[in-house]
C-alpha cells in the first residue's frame, strides 16, 4: 500500500515537469527549463538521496535526515546542472573547431554519425571533467551540512544567506 502511494505521488509530482505541448486546444505546460530543472532534481534527486537512505537504514526519512533541505539543495544543483548543459553542448563544438575539428559544430546539427558521436561524446566527457567534480564537492559539502544541523531548515537557510 505504501509503496503505491509513493509511486502515486511521484507521478502526479513529474508529469507535468515532462509534458510537451500536449495539444494546442489543451493545456500546455510552459515552465521554463531552469525552473524545470529545478523540479525535476528537487523530486527526482531527494528521491533517490531517500532511496539511498532507505537501503543503509531501512527507512525512508528520519528526523534528522533533512528531506526538505535535501530537496532545496538538489533543486539549486538541478539550476548549476542546467546551466553547464546551456554552456557545453554549444561550446564544446566550437571548441573543437578552434582546436582543428572544423566539422564540430555542423555535425551537431546534422543526422546522427560517427563525428557527431564523437562531438557528443566530447561533450558529455567535457562536463564530466570540468563541472561534475566541483558540484559532487558542493553536494557532499551541502550534505555534510544539514546533517550537522540536524536537517532542520534553519540549518538549509543558515548555508544559503551565512548566518551563523
Amino acid at each position: 500500500m505504501k509503496s503505491i502511494s509513493i509511486v502515486s505521488i511521484i507521478l502526479l509530482l513529474t508529469i507535468p515537469l515532462f509534458a510537451q505541448d500536449v495539444n494546442e486546444n489543451k493545456v500546455k505546460f510552459d515552465i521554463s527549463g531552469f525552473v524545470k530543472s529545478f523540479f525535476k532534481f528537487a523530486v527526482l534527486a531527494t528521491l533517490c538521496e531517500s532511496l539511498g537512505f532507505r537501503i543503509r537504514n531501512g527507512v525512508y526519512n528520519k528526523k534528522d535526515f533533512g528531506l526538505i533541505p535535501r530537496a532545496i539543495v538538489c533543486g539549486f544543483l538541478g539550476l548549476t546542472k542546467k546551466m553547464s548543459f546551456v554552456i557545453f553542448a554549444p561550446g564544446t563544438p566550437q571548441f573543437l573547431a578552434y582546436i582543428g575539428f572544423k566539422k564540430a559544430v555542423v555535425a551537431m546539427a546534422g543526422s546522427l554519425s560517427p563525428l557527431k558521436l564523437l562531438v557528443a561524446f566530447s561533450i558529455s566527457a567535457a562536463m564530466n571533467l570540468i563541472y561534475a567534480p566541483v558540484m559532487m564537492t558542493l553536494h557532499k559539502i551541502t550534505n555534510t551540512h544539514i546533517l550537522n544541523n540536524g536537517g532542520t531548515l534553519k540549518g538549509i537557510l543558515n548555508l544559503f544567506i551565512l548566518v551563523r
